[in-house]
């Protein structure tokens, strides 16, 4: 009687302990949605599903894996998946982490090739000691009928493209792109600015006045405002002796809360707008050719890079500081 009783008791312990396991190990379930904005073909989006708050990790099998880290807590959750490889049925490792327990999976996700248009990038040298960690990130633009279609690209140290972004749906010229100190992508074209989130999915989308038409640089300030090169419709400069319209020579501080601007830099004020300049090829409307901006905090002075009249810093006052011809 007592050996039976002792083969129960260890029976009914086992089963608990098993149940004790049960209960500690993590229950989840997922489904992957591709390219849901219909803007980044590279990236998915993961429904996970869990009955604890957890620790996932995914990661993106290749060459050169990628990996990234998420807190997601019991119930739904969506968690972004960049960094697939085009053309590919990656393979993405899953783990899902809390104190008492660890579940390990994988999924597999088809995508498609890169566009046919797209460049082929060969990487001949790479000082990885010398250089920032992460991948590299390039304006892509293709011209049709006097349009550009902007397609800006990341690409890792092998040169493969992990990430892209289609921006057909503006029908025209976006850029330069950049980061946020959020982390999203931010352009700029016409009389419109956006921010993207690494799924292309539009975080902000800012509309100007339309006779304020963005160019060349859209600069994130450190007080949630932005710096913007642009030409101001209705404006116009004299040379020899006519007035004719004036392109790419103003400066726009937007409030990012109000999506306002509230501040303008006329370069016309401090610069000869007739000058001879540096190409003589291009209509003497676009005098200055505004193509990059730099702000420095130590004296919140602004510098120009303009491709028809050199290097010119301003003063946060509208003071012209100097210039480099």
């Amino acid at each position: 009687m007592w050996k039976y009783t002792q083969v129960f008791i260890s029976i009914l312990l086992f089963t608990l302990l098993l149940l004790a396991c049960k209960n500690d190990s993590i229950r989840f379930e997922a489904k992957v949605e591709l390219n849901p904005s219909k803007r980044a073909p590279l990236s998915a989006l993961l429904h996970v599903n869990t009955d604890k708050d957890c620790i996932l990790r995914y990661t993106v099998k290749g060459v050169a894996p990628y990996t990234r880290t998420v807190d997601v807590q019991s119930g739904d959750n969506a968690v972004p998946i960049v960094g697939l490889y085009p053309g590919t049925n990656n393979t993405v490792l899953l783990s899902l982490e809390h104190a008492s327990g660890k579940q390990l999976d994988s999924i597999q996700i088809q995508t498609e090739a890169i566009p046919e248009a797209f460049p082929r990038i060969e990487v001949n040298y790479a000082d990885r000691a010398n250089m920032e960690e992460g991948w590299h990130l390039i304006d892509l633009h293709f011209a049709q009928n006097g349009k550009f279609h902007s397609r800006p690209v990341l690409f890792d140290d092998q040169g493969v493209i992990r990430w892209y972004l289609d921006l057909s749906f503006f029908g025209n010229i976006l850029y330069p792109i950049s980061r946020t100190q959020k982390g999203d992508f931010l352009v700029g074209g016409m009389n419109s600015i956006y921010t993207f989130d690494a799924l292309g999915q539009i975080t902000q989308h800012i509309e100007l006045d339309p006779k304020y038409k963005v160019h060349h640089e859209v600069l994130e300030m450190p007080n949630n405002k932005l710096l913007a090169a642009i030409t101001k419709g209705g404006e116009t400069i004299e040379v020899g002796g006519q007035e004719i319209p004036a392109l790419m020579d103003h400066i726009a501080l937007i409030d990012r809360s109000t999506e306002q601007i509230v501040k303008e830099w006329d370069l016309r004020k401090h610069l000869d707008v007739d000058r001879d300049d540096l190409n003589s090829m291009l209509p003497k409307e676009d005098w200055l050719h505004m193509n990059g901006l730099a702000f420095d905090e130590r004296d919140s002075s602004i510098y120009i890079s303009s491709k028809n009249q050199g290097l010119i810093k301003l003063s946060w006052d509208d003071e012209l500081e100097w210039i480099f011809s």
